[in-house]
């Protein structure tokens, strides 16, 4: 079976059909039809899957980003208790 690149880089780095379909603004169905398809795909459609993907890469960085800074900030007290519904951090 083939399939099209855009579906094993997706797989690769754990972008869902519901994330890309979010930021690609095509719903999940149509995402998976295209990457299982050998029809032709419009150049419409191409752009808001690669604008999709690329806001996806930005949204990961920008969570990574705050992530490494809640981390330093909270690395000597990571074993301290808190409710579970704090939201102290």
């Amino acid at each position: 079976m083939h399939v099209r690149k855009l579906r094993v880089l997706r797989l690769k780095y754990h972008i869902s059909l519901t994330e890309l379909s979010q930021t690609s603004g095509l719903s999940s169905q149509r995402i998976s039809q295209l990457e299982l398809s050998t029809g032709h795909v419009t150049d419409g459609t191409v752009q808001k899957l690669l604008d999709g993907l690329e806001q996806a890469i930005s949204q990961r960085r920008q969570s990574q980003l705050a992530l490494q800074a809640d981390f330093q900030i909270h690395r000597d007290s990571l074993m301290e208790l808190v409710g579970e519904t704090d939201h102290v951090i």
